[in-house]
């Protein structure tokens, strides 16, 4: 649960036999805030996907921070990608990006890592999220399919 002022970001990835799809959950001290999710276009992997969570979260909770959220802790199962987003050398664009917005609010945004199998509700309901959204005909995520140079290796 959040501190009072405070949100939770809960993102996930989840690749299916119908394509790669996106979930968040954002929570706040009163309960559940916002809800998205997004079909990716079929070249994305998982892990640039769940890169790419990472990223839209840390621009939901930079927009919140800059009105009035106290603090914010985007909790992911991805280890690899939360590693990559604070110590790897060889980073695609999304991941500098990322580490652009984390660091100019270092003091307010937590990244936070939760093993998928621990059953975390946040991460279960990202992760269903993520698998309707693979339901849909066509990609829906705008930011993905049309900021393909984010996803390129440095």
């Amino acid at each position: 649960m959040p501190s009072p002022g405070g949100i939770i970001i809960y993102t996930n990835a989840e690749s299916t036999c119908n394509g790669m799809g996106l979930g968040q959950i954002v929570c706040s001290d009163k309960g559940i805030i916002n809800t998205t999710h997004e079909k990716l276009p079929e070249h994305a992997a998982l892990d640039q996907a769940e890169a790419y969570g990472i990223y839209l979260a840390l621009r939901y909770a930079d927009l919140r921070t800059a009105v009035n959220i106290k603090d914010c802790s985007i909790v992911s199962s991805s280890k690899t990608t939360l590693r990559a987003c604070t110590h790897d050398e060889k980073i695609s664009e999304i991941i500098r990006s990322s580490r652009e917005l984390l660091y100019s609010r270092i003091s307010q945004i937590r990244l936070l890592w939760v093993p998928a199998n621990t059953g975390c509700p946040g991460i279960k309901s990202a992760k269903n999220i993520a698998k309707m959204a693979t339901r849909q005909l066509n990609p829906t995520s705008k930011g993905f399919s049309y900021e393909p140079d984010l996803l390129l290796t440095t």
